[in-house]
């Protein structure tokens, strides 16, 4: 029963900094345990989604991806209380909202109606979902100022232009170019939503990786020391190597994006270094 009144506890946004950090194994179970369920009635719906996603194994495998994303890319950040076991077990436990999903709106409603109120659904969870980042991020990792506003768009972000890559569904840019009814799921809208998402996200990923990649830099070197300048210098010449590779083959976008990146760590890490030097 403490288990379950901690789980509502975070999804009601009334946990304590202590709370949150005494996180162990056992929530960690439950949480999975409740993956695993809702995972199930996500996809039960959907004649399209595959045999680990109807078993509800695809969701359990996804949290623990997007548990050790988060860790790894807000680590640079440095967040006060950190570590990948307690952002796995607050990925897990913020699994319940999703049970949305297993509502049968296909079954007796006509594939408009099913279609927008899946999308409602699906805007309840993310929202909610996000919300809940927000406050583990402030209160549980104890990120404040412009950094906690980084931990939560860049990764989101980044989410977003890889979901629309990986064309999960084969849905999401047939959308731009017409379904066929055959082809149509209770998805479609939602991911029709993703696609008019990802046009958004373009204006402001560039903006947003330059703030990140700056304040990373700044942050581990304030924490670890000059010592990990070699290691920044390093980076940027890799991706600037990288950059001209994709230029050359026609991929000039990312080159340009890679290599500004660089650009941006080199002249981020001179910047910080020459600050700390000067300030002994």
């Amino acid at each position: 029963m403490k288990i379950l009144s901690t789980t509502i506890r975070l999804l009601t946004f009334r946990s304590s900094e202590e709370e949150l950090q005494a996180l162990d194994h056992r929530h960690l179970i439950f949480g999975l345990l409740c993956t695993w369920l809702v995972g199930m009635g996500r996809w039960w719906e959907d004649p399209k989604a595959g045999f680990l996603q109807h078993l509800g194994i695809g969701s359990v495998v996804y949290v623990c991806v997007l548990a050790f994303f988060l860790w790894l890319v807000l680590w640079p950040l440095t967040p006060p209380r950190w570590s990948f076991l307690n952002i796995l077990i607050f990925v897990t436990l913020t699994a319940p909202p999703a049970i949305l999903y297993a509502i049968p709106v296909r079954h007796g409603l006509a594939l408009p109606t099913a279609q927008t109120a899946r999308l409602w659904f699906l805007a309840i969870v993310a929202g909610w979902r996000v919300a809940l980042l927000v406050f583990y991020l402030r209160r549980g990792a104890g990120l404040v100022g412009f950094r906690w506003v980084l931990a939560v768009l860049f990764p989101l972000l980044f989410i977003v232009f890889t979901l629309a890559a990986l064309n999960l569904e084969k849905v999401v840019f047939d959308i731009m170019g017409g379904i066929r009814e055959s082809d149509r799921t209770v998805n479609d809208a939602a991911y029709g939503v993703l696609v008019l998402i990802c046009m958004f996200s373009m204006l402001a990923f560039l903006p947003l990786l330059a703030s990140y990649l700056v304040y990373s830099v700044k942050s581990v070197i304030a924490k670890y020391g000059r010592s990990w300048g070699r290691f920044f210098y390093v980076l940027a010449l890799v991706l600037a190597v990288s950059g001209t590779t994709l230029s050359f083959r026609n991929l000039i976008f990312f080159g340009i994006v890679l290599i500004s990146s660089g650009l941006v760590i080199a002249l981020t890490t001179r910047f910080n270094l020459q600050a700390h030097k000067n300030s002994q």
